[in-house]
């Protein structure tokens, strides 16, 4: 269990940070930005406590605040929450994708609330992956360091050579 701010949380966060004897290679997460957009304060909190034992993670807790952070300093990926108070997170994917200097920042949408139908709309409409809340630690990592991989590949720093993703 992570101790945040003085509090244990369980339920809540309904994240599992078990640990896993299986480390991922993190080694390409280092130095990258990676911005967090949860609306739930401790469900922020927790993960920027745990990503900054890997890259340089930023916050964002609604989805004005995530499309301000995007347009004054692009992350390298965005770990976005669906269901935010001012924005869904599909429509915030749907900016990011449809804007030039954007378009290629990799998404990896999360929820708890959602379904199969629903993740596959969370692809088609500009999310690279997803992940279901709740979520172990090292299947986080993996699925982030996977996206910084394919965002970091020579073929994709030209914007012409690799296809947008399916929501674009």
């Amino acid at each position: 269990m992570l101790k945040v701010s003085g509090n244990w949380h369980t339920t809540c966060v309904n994240l599992r940070m078990t640990l896993d004897s299986r480390k991922p290679d993190t080694k390409n997460l280092q130095g990258k930005r990676i911005l967090v957009v949860e609306d739930h304060p401790l469900i922020r909190k927790t993960l920027a406590h745990l990503l900054r034992n890997y890259c340089h993670p930023s916050t964002a807790d609604s989805g004005r605040d995530a499309m301000e952070q995007i347009k004054h300093k692009p992350p390298d990926v965005i770990l976005l929450d669906l269901n935010l108070p001012d924005m869904d997170g599909l429509e915030i994917a749907r900016l990011v994708r449809r804007n030039e200097t954007t378009s290629r920042i990799p998404i990896l949408a999360m929820s708890g609330s959602c379904s199969t139908i629903d993740e596959k709309k969370c692809l088609e409409r500009g999310c690279n992956d997803f992940i279901h809340k709740p979520f172990s630690v090292p299947t986080l990592l993996v699925r982030l360091s996977a996206l910084v991989r394919i965002r970091s590949h020579p073929l994709n720093q030209d914007n012409n050579q690799l296809p947008r993703p399916l929501g674009k």
